[in-house]
Protein backbone atom coordinates (compact mmCIF):
# COMPACT_ATOMS: atom_id res chain seq x y z
CA UNK A 1 0.00 0.00 0.00
CA UNK A 2 1.46 3.36 -0.95
CA UNK A 3 2.00 6.18 1.56
CA UNK A 4 -0.76 8.44 0.17
CA UNK A 5 -3.32 5.68 0.57
CA UNK A 6 -2.13 4.85 4.09
CA UNK A 7 -2.37 8.51 5.03
CA UNK A 8 -5.91 8.76 3.62
CA UNK A 9 -7.03 5.67 5.53
CA UNK A 10 -5.55 6.99 8.78
CA UNK A 11 -7.25 10.36 8.24
CA UNK A 12 -10.59 8.67 7.61
CA UNK A 13 -10.28 6.47 10.69
CA UNK A 14 -9.58 9.50 12.88
CA UNK A 15 -12.63 11.32 11.55
CA UNK A 16 -15.48 11.66 14.08
CA UNK A 17 -18.22 10.86 11.53
CA UNK A 18 -16.39 7.72 10.49
CA UNK A 19 -16.07 6.65 14.13
CA UNK A 20 -19.78 7.30 14.76
CA UNK A 21 -20.73 5.28 11.69
CA UNK A 22 -18.55 2.31 12.60
CA UNK A 23 -19.90 2.40 16.17
CA UNK A 24 -23.46 2.55 14.87
CA UNK A 25 -22.86 -0.34 12.46
CA UNK A 26 -21.56 -2.42 15.35
CA UNK A 27 -24.22 -1.50 17.91
CA UNK A 28 -27.53 -0.39 16.39
CA UNK A 29 -30.24 -2.84 15.38
CA UNK A 30 -31.13 -0.74 12.32
CA UNK A 31 -27.85 -1.92 10.78
CA UNK A 32 -27.94 -5.51 11.99
CA UNK A 33 -29.71 -8.76 11.13
CA UNK A 34 -28.99 -12.34 12.12
CA UNK A 35 -28.66 -13.51 8.52
CA UNK A 36 -27.85 -17.13 9.38
CA UNK A 37 -30.95 -17.48 11.56
CA UNK A 38 -33.17 -15.79 8.97
CA UNK A 39 -31.72 -17.89 6.14
CA UNK A 40 -32.41 -21.06 8.12
CA UNK A 41 -35.94 -19.87 8.84
CA UNK A 42 -36.63 -19.21 5.15
CA UNK A 43 -35.28 -22.64 4.16
CA UNK A 44 -37.39 -24.28 6.88
CA UNK A 45 -40.50 -22.42 5.75
CA UNK A 46 -39.88 -23.54 2.19
CA UNK A 47 -39.25 -27.13 3.21
CA UNK A 48 -42.42 -27.27 5.29
CA UNK A 49 -44.70 -26.31 2.39
CA UNK A 50 -47.32 -29.03 2.51
CA UNK A 51 -48.91 -27.77 -0.70
CA UNK A 52 -46.09 -29.52 -2.59
CA UNK A 53 -47.19 -32.96 -1.44
CA UNK A 54 -50.93 -32.71 -2.05
CA UNK A 55 -52.54 -35.49 -4.07
CA UNK A 56 -55.67 -34.58 -6.02
CA UNK A 57 -57.06 -38.11 -5.69
CA UNK A 58 -56.83 -38.03 -1.88
CA UNK A 59 -60.23 -38.33 -0.16
CA UNK A 60 -59.38 -35.44 2.18
CA UNK A 61 -57.89 -33.31 -0.60
CA UNK A 62 -60.12 -30.26 -0.04
CA UNK A 63 -59.48 -30.21 3.70
CA UNK A 64 -55.73 -30.66 3.21
CA UNK A 65 -55.70 -27.97 0.52
CA UNK A 66 -57.38 -25.50 2.86
CA UNK A 67 -54.84 -26.18 5.61
CA UNK A 68 -51.95 -26.07 3.12
CA UNK A 69 -53.08 -22.75 1.67
CA UNK A 70 -53.45 -21.23 5.12
CA UNK A 71 -49.89 -22.29 5.96
CA UNK A 72 -48.71 -21.07 2.55
CA UNK A 73 -50.15 -17.61 3.16
CA UNK A 74 -48.55 -17.49 6.60
CA UNK A 75 -45.17 -18.59 5.24
CA UNK A 76 -45.25 -16.07 2.40
CA UNK A 77 -46.13 -13.34 4.86
CA UNK A 78 -43.18 -14.24 7.08
CA UNK A 79 -40.78 -14.35 4.11
CA UNK A 80 -42.03 -10.93 3.01
CA UNK A 81 -41.44 -9.64 6.54
CA UNK A 82 -37.87 -10.98 6.49
CA UNK A 83 -37.28 -9.40 3.09
CA UNK A 84 -38.53 -6.03 4.37
CA UNK A 85 -36.22 -6.25 7.41
CA UNK A 86 -33.26 -6.89 5.11
CA UNK A 87 -34.31 -4.05 2.82
CA UNK A 88 -34.59 -1.69 5.79
CA UNK A 89 -31.06 -2.58 6.94
CA UNK A 90 -29.73 -2.17 3.40
CA UNK A 91 -31.37 1.23 2.94
CA UNK A 92 -30.08 2.45 6.31
CA UNK A 93 -26.57 1.35 5.37
CA UNK A 94 -26.79 3.01 1.95
CA UNK A 95 -27.93 6.28 3.54
CA UNK A 96 -25.19 6.18 6.16
CA UNK A 97 -22.40 5.36 3.73
CA UNK A 98 -23.64 7.96 1.23
CA UNK A 99 -23.57 10.63 3.92
CA UNK A 100 -20.05 9.57 4.89
CA UNK A 101 -18.91 9.48 1.27
CA UNK A 102 -20.35 12.97 0.69
CA UNK A 103 -18.58 14.18 3.83
CA UNK A 104 -15.19 12.93 2.65
CA UNK A 105 -15.58 14.01 -0.96
CA UNK A 106 -16.62 17.60 -0.19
Amino acid sequence: MNNARKSLILTMRRDERYKRLTDALAELDIYRLDFERLETEVFNLHGARSVRSLQADDVAFVDKLTVAETREISSRSRVAEIKMQALRVRLNMVRATKALRDHFLV
